[in-house]
């Protein structure tokens, strides 16, 4: 049973971790041979010895990738495949005595990406599939048969030699993918969907009673959890209130349940280390780099152990469903364990407060001159020691009393592991420019805010109806979700998601956006998340009559064109928002006032996720555009020309966001 262990690492994202597929599938046709109909066989009843749970994955350290076999601590990692071709998405039997995978090698059976079986020493390999175009293979629960997709649908087949295939899905326009069999063999599970968006459907191994688990189209990975329910990696229902990130389900889509964090998960998907201790094992990169395989625990010293261990990478565990001691999850064992804080919680500060002379503060993160500034001169003027660090765990480890965060809406993706595990342990959290739903951080940021009133202000230049274009450069997945949720909202606009990639940003030419003015004359909307004057500067220039809605960016000179704009065409459309730009002064005198006992007004917080401080920030039009323009001696500029709103004073942050 494969393991979707990426999901578990990074909860929001989806693209934080982009190795947890595998390579590309190869574009021959399918040509399956369907003979009898072939069924896995009855569950075993004969209980099993207690066997080492031995981890299977590819990784590329030899120049391509290759199909490893290593112990349950990571010892005596062995290449299994040795071909010159790339081997890659593993699966080990339930009885850990075979290894399915990938490959992409030439074969006199068949050329193309195929499915193959070995023994777990390497030998006795054997090619199952001769399609191409076949990926993510997955053991049935007895060891019989062998799941997997191939150009879009599934099929499974014999994982002896690989006769008797059948086709389970047939779905021309659909793409089915990462298909698992349940704990007892009565069910198939797999990822359904387009245009990188996938529900998890369910169905009995003979396509009969299929159905949908999830609605929202949002979904990544999903795994059977050992008491026969399913684990998906996100939050996957429309008409349901957000409470999980791991989230454990009936195959029936009810009953949803939290499945926690990290260390947590093993409830539902157990490994056992070699000394017995019951822990979780994830893939993914604690510092941006190659991922590596952990294993997570409270037993290990910084709660992650690192099995791989090597520059390269190393991705797409699997381990067998009967390794270690025989396991029947008890309601006990699937509660959520009672967690111990190891100091004060960052609530119990009111009732705590620090002297202020003894108070440190940490920060963390690459910043600009400008904001380093401010933050210097808060400490400065409230003579306290501010030291930067290196890392969340190190600024922790210095001993301070809250940390501030340098972050961006990439950086807290790939650092969650890490700043997660810090701000459970009771260190207050200060997220700059970024958004954490972690409790004990608080978000000094406008970026969600500021994208849910861009969004909803097009939407009202459009009178809720028309056609629309958005750019998501770098496809990144949190501001997805809410485009997706804005859109759901309102269902007039037709909204077309373009490729935007940071590889090829000439998707904002003016070439580019000439063509595609030119091929929608009623276009009503353009929305970007990053390029926004190349896209003002495309539409200043366009000789057409039409003008769909942009965005512009607060600097100086785009406000005076956007005037002129308006002047020589009085249909263009325009929107801004002109950014806090003095967080890190501020957050400072937050981290003070709450270590000296002062309290947050729960009215100052909003967001997604309830703990972002609230700014009032300008949003400029058409019709307030002469009025800024008369205030551009109140902001300030950055580094790179835009206008900020400088920082609050110490009276105005209290007078705002605390209690009296």
């Amino acid at each position: 049973m494969k393991k979707q262990t990426c999901a578990t690492l990074i909860l929001l994202f989806a693209l934080a971790i982009a190795a947890c597929g595998g390579a590309p599938a190869a574009a021959a046709e399918p040509q399956p041979a369907p003979a009898a109909e072939a069924e896995p066989t009855a569950a075993p009843t004969q209980a099993w010895e207690p066997i080492p749970c031995k981890v299977v994955f590819d990784s590329d350290r030899d120049g391509n990738w290759e199909i490893y076999i290593m112990g349950p601590d990571g010892e005596n990692p062995l290449n299994l495949s040795s071909n010159p071709a790339d081997d890659f998405n593993p699966a080990i039997s339930p009885d850990g005595k075979r290894i399915t995978f990938a490959s992409n090698r030439e074969s006199d059976q068949g050329g193309g990406q195929n499915i193959y079986v070995m023994n777990a020493d390497g030998s006795d390999l054997r090619q199952l599939t001769f399609q191409g175009g076949s990926d993510g293979p997955s053991w049935s629960h007895d060891g019989a048969m062998i799941v997997y997709s191939n150009n879009g649908d599934i099929y499974f087949t014999d994982a002896m030699d690989g006769s008797n295939p059948k086709q389970v899905t047939s779905t021309p326009d659909i793409e089915d993918k990462e298909p698992k069999w349940s704990p007892d063999g009565s069910k198939l599970t797999w990822l359904s969907g387009q245009d990188g968006h996938y529900d998890v459907l369910v169905s009995s191994p003979d396509e009969s009673d299929v159905h949908p688990v999830t609605d929202n189209g949002s979904i990544n990975h999903v795994a059977w959890t050992v008491d026969g329910r399913l684990l998906t990696d996100s939050w996957g229902w429309k008409d349901k209130e957000e409470f999980c990130h791991n989230c454990v389900v009936e195959t029936n889509g009810e009953y949803i349940e939290d499945a926690g964090g990290k260390g947590e998960v093993q409830r539902f998907l157990p490994f056992w280390n070699g000394k017995g201790d019951r822990v979780e094992l994830i893939e993914g990169s604690l510092d941006g780099g190659p991922s590596e395989i952990y294993l997570v625990g409270e037993i290990f010293p910084d709660l992650f152990f690192n099995m791989t261990n090597n520059p390269a990478w190393d991705r797409n565990p699997d381990w067998p469903a009967k390794c270690g001691p025989e396991y029947v999850p008890t309601a006990q064992d699937l509660q959520p364990a009672q967690e111990q804080p190891a100091e004060p919680a960052p609530q119990a500060q009111a009732t705590q407060p620090k002297n202020p002379e003894d108070i440190t503060i940490g920060y963390v993160g690459d910043t600009t001159e400008q904001k380093l500034a401010d933050l210097k001169q808060a400490c400065e003027e409230l003579k306290i020691e501010c030291v930067k660090a290196d890392s969340y765990p190190a600024a922790a480890e210095l001993g301070v009393d809250a940390i501030i965060s340098f972050a961006n809406k990439w950086g807290i993706l790939g650092d969650y592991p890490i700043y997660h595990e810090v701000a459970s342990k009771g260190m207050p959290i200060y997220m700059l420019d970024a958004e954490s739903g972690d409790q004990g951080i608080y978000n000094l940021s406008v970026e969600t805010d500021a994208l849910l009133a861009s969004m909803e202000w097009m939407f009202e230049q459009m009178d809720g109806q028309g056609e629309m274009v958005y750019f998501n450069f770098g496809s990144n997945g949190f501001d997805e979700e809410l485009i997706v949720k804005e859109l759901e909202s309102n269902p007039g606009i037709k909204a077309t998601a373009i490729p935007a990639t940071y590889e090829d940003m000439s998707v904002a030419s003016q070439e580019k956006i000439n063509a595609l003015l030119s091929e929608n004359p009623a276009l009503g909307a353009i929305w970007a998340n990053e390029m926004p004057e190349d896209i003002f500067w495309a539409v200043n220039n366009w000789q057409g009559e039409h003008s769909p809605a942009i965005l512009c960016s607060a600097r100086q000179d785009i406000l005076e064109s956007w005037k002129n704009m308006v002047i020589e065409k009085p249909a263009f459309n325009c929107f801004a928002v002109i950014k806090p730009g003095g967080n890190a002064y501020e957050a400072v005198y937050v981290a003070y006032y709450r270590l000296t006992g002062m309290e947050l007004d729960p009215a100052a917080l909003g967001g997604e996720y309830g703990n972002t401080l609230i700014y009032d920030y300008p949003r400029i039009t058409n019709e307030n555009l002469d009025e800024w323009l008369g205030k551009l001696g109140e902001l300030r500029m950055n580094e790179w020309g835009g206008l900020e709103i400088p920082p609050m004073t110490p009276e105005e942050i209290l007078d705002k966001w605390f209690l009296d």
